[in-house]
């Protein structure tokens, strides 16, 4: 886990990235010399006003008067004020250019740093999603990866903008007046100083509860959708709708905190600009200089101070930003070192399947796994082997380990000992290859909120999908007949999870997307537990149809589904018990007898 700020925004942003940034940093150099180039042109024009001749003293501008045919006093002040007007117009567009590339710059790492992170979350380990929930990662991609952007990164650049400015004022401000300008600007300093010391904490402790609470917020939501039919069933609707409300207090709380922090800040060191130009002009009134001197470099100490303010009211207010928000630089620079994502995310490519020649056995050797060190283990040594073309049930008691060897097998989970191998060589270094040879099958079945057709071809945009693959698959998952019966067909929506559909129809879809691509090997989780005694009947049959061109592996609830399978392995307690056919092993294992007669 990263600790450093400087290490979480190192592992935040590339190489190329900093050199963008480096970039903004020049602009913002430029920037300070526009305002240097407006601020004292502001007291020299007054001068020049009051006492045309003053302008002797500064040769430069002197020439520049003279190529413009300024003779007379008032040729004098046409050609300053139309010599102000082409600097502030240049300084306005050169700021202007400069906002639209930092714009560029960091939404496109917004960008970056979204795909970034939800490819990582993509690409992660299954046992990863298994201990982290889905609204947090959601979160994560989302908003958190906005708030680096809007709340930190922005905030931080205008940070090192406001102090560039800043340290170009206080140099013009103490080059004009050393003893004066210092003495004010200490002033101010100190306040800014005290200002940032006092909202430092309270800023970082208000940040975090609202990072906690929109993350609660967000799994209330998703927890409350997906339960909205038994709540309603049960008439608890209001325990979600107040766990809700109570997540949006405690980040009301925050925000107002926030919020009356950062626009106390104005009033704050406004109230000390204007007692600093007060003591300036009560010094410099003091001290007997002529009116037609002081106006100049008390004209330049107003705008100086007025424009420092600004300055250090934003300086202030962007310091506590970050503060407030740099909990969320924590959360997606962790997860990012957590799963080892590197700067640039590389999607792997489509793998062609790994065949699986004929006379192949795919083999468990001494396979042992638990889900967390801290657990008991889910499997003890498990050893077995599948030929090509076999159809394979797994049955037992609930929790015996039955999902986790189809979990093993199809490379989601990686065993803590022994091996998994096809022509006696481990499929943990060519994994990609051998998943895309596999259809599987689950029990909790996820449709997107999308058509038919792409439930079917998950994942695959819709220039490139097979419409004779869905077909195929279509009628191998007997889907053939509902397809038909939809106003759309395979064009019709299916709503959010599958709402418009009968559970047996989301079944079958996921059926017919299992079949899509014409895996090798068909995987099924308890795949037709939620389908009526006819329609299991239909699609077991389709399945057992397949015996032979695919190998099957199938974890059943009820028995009737893996009676017509070569081999029954039951499983008990993390071990293979016992395996045989349906009557081989009803004639001679009391278990597997139990559960075929209940």
């Amino acid at each position: 886990m990263t600790t450093g700020r400087l290490d979480q925004l190192r592992v935040l942003f590339s190489p190329s990235d900093w050199l963008r940034f480096g970039l903004i940093l020049a602009l913002m150099l430029g920037a300070a010399v526009f305002e240097l180039l407006g601020l004292g042109a502001v007291p020299v024009f007054l001068l020049v006003l009051a006492k045309p001749e003053a302008v002797e003293k500064y040769p430069a501008i002197a020439r520049l008067l003279a190529w413009l045919g300024a003779e007379t006093p008032a040729e004098t002040l046409l050609a300053g004020s139309l010599v102000l007007v082409v600097l502030f117009a240049l300084r306005t567009v050169y700021l202007v250019v400069t906002y639209y590339i930092q714009d560029r710059i960091i939404r496109n790492r917004q960008v970056a740093l979204s795909h970034r992170l939800f490819g990582a979350y993509m690409l992660a380990p299954y046992p990863f999603h298994l201990r982290r929930n889905s609204a947090e990662l959601l979160r994560n991609a989302a908003q958190e990866v906005e708030r680096v952007v809007s709340e930190v990164l922005n905030p931080v650049l205008t940070v090192l903008r406001q102090g560039i400015v800043m340290v170009a004022v206080v140099a013009l401000v103490v080059w004009a007046e050393p003893l004066i300008g210092l003495a004010a600007l200490v002033l101010i300093g100190c306040t800014g100083l005290g200002l940032l010391w006092f909202l430092d904490a309270r800023m970082k402790r208000a940040g975090e509860v609202e990072q906690r609470m929109r993350g609660d917020q967000y799994r209330t939501v998703n927890e409350g959708l997906a339960v909205l039919k038994e709540l309603k069933i049960m008439g608890r609707e209001a325990g979600f709708t107040q766990r809700f409300h109570g997540c949006a207090e405690a980040m009301a709380a925050a925000q107002r905190w926030r919020d009356t922090a950062r626009r106390s800040t104005w009033p704050t060191m406004e109230f000390m600009v204007v007692t600093g130009l007060l003591i300036v002009m009560g010094v410099m009134i003091r001290s007997g200089r002529e009116l037609s001197v002081l106006m100049p470099t008390l004209a330049l100490f107003a705008v100086a101070l007025g424009r420092l303010k600004g300055c250090a009211t934003e300086f202030v207010s962007a310091l506590a930003q970050v503060r407030y928000n740099w909990v969320s630089i924590t959360v997606v620079a962790n997860d990012l070192v957590e799963l080892g994502a590197k700067p640039e995310l590389v999607l792997p490519r489509p793998a062609e399947p790994l065949v699986w020649h004929e006379g192949a056995v795919l083999e468990f050797s001494g396979v042992g796994f638990r889900y967390l060190p801290d657990r008991p283990a889910v499997l003890h040594e498990v050893s077995l082997g599948i030929p090509r073309g076999a159809c394979v049930g797994f049955v037992g008691p609930t929790g015996s380990g039955k999902s986790t060897i189809l979990d093993l097998l199809m490379g989601v989970l990686v065993p803590d000992r022994g091996r998994i191998l096809l022509h006696g060589e481990d499929i943990q270094p060519r994994l990609r290859a051998w998943q895309a040879g596999i259809g599987y099958i689950p029990q909790q079945i996820t449709l997107l909120d999308d058509t038919v057709a792409a439930n079917i071809a998950l994942g695959v945009p819709p220039e490139r999908r097979n419409q004779a693959a869905i077909e195929q698959a279509v009628v191998a998952a007997q889907l053939r007949e509902t397809v038909a019966a939809l106003p759309q067909g395979l064009e019709t929506m299916v709503g959010e999870r599958g709402v418009r559909l009968s559970g047996g129809q989301r079944q079958r879809i996921a059926i017919a997307r299992a079949l899509y691509h014409q895996p090798q090997v068909l995987v099924m989780d308890e795949g037709t537990s939620s389908l009526d005694t006819e329609t299991e009947r239909a699609v077991v049959e389709a399945v057992h149809a397949l015996k032979g061109e695919r190998t099957i592996l199938m974890v059943a609830h009820r028995l009737s589904t893996v009676r017509e399978c070569d081999t029954i392995l039951f499983v008990k307690d993390g071990r293979i018990e016992a395996q045989g056919t349906y009557e081989e092993l009803r004639a001679t294992h009391a278990g597997f007898r139990r559960l075929a007669d209940g």
